[in-house]
């Protein structure tokens, strides 16, 4: 909402005070008469006609940044990626993208293979210690078990055939 706000200001300071007015409104080339009667060419803003692209600007600040070949999609793929990899509940994701459907986020969700071996060394890992527990949990109950038996009164017993214990 704060960008909204600040979008409505930075218009009205361009001049965009009307309806019909544009809230990006386009830099345009005019010739307006300078102090001594002259006529001196000018760029400023027009807030009755829109801009028409980006694509100058957009490429101009890119190469700046050394992000040459960006475009502005790539920062929603971004987005939706970071968060799908932190673990943003789809219906969040769905949600703060403007998506209708999870078909529509699937689209964009490019998991990075780092992401996914990450996931699945978690996994393991989490496997691998409730294995752990579950083996020690038997072995402590097996040696409870045996603690408590007589094994002075009990034959033992292999197979079909009852074998005398002899001490």
């Amino acid at each position: 909402m704060e960008s909204a706000k600040q979008l409505i200001i930075r218009s009205q300071n361009f001049g965009a005070n009307q309806p019909d007015h544009y809230l990006i409104p386009a830099l345009v080339n005019t010739v307006i008469e300078g102090r001594n009667g002259t006529t001196v060419r000018v760029r400023r803003y027009d807030p009755t006609k829109p801009t028409k692209g980006w694509r100058t600007a957009w490429r101009k600040l890119t190469e700046k940044a050394g992000l040459k070949g960006l475009r502005g999609h790539d920062l929603r793929h971004s987005w939706v990626t970071s968060h799908a990899e932190i673990g943003t509940p789809q219906s969040v994701l769905e949600a703060q993208a403007g998506h209708l459907s999870k078909r529509m986020s699937d689209h964009y969700k490019h998991i990075s293979e780092k992401a996914a071996r990450k996931a699945s060394e978690a996994l393991s890992r989490v496997k691998a210690e409730q294995r752990a527990e579950a083996r020690a949990k038997m072995r402590e109950q097996a040696r409870v078990d045996t603690s408590m038996v007589d094994s002075d009164a009990i034959p033992a017993v292999v197979g079909s055939v009852q074998l005398e214990v002899v001490h």
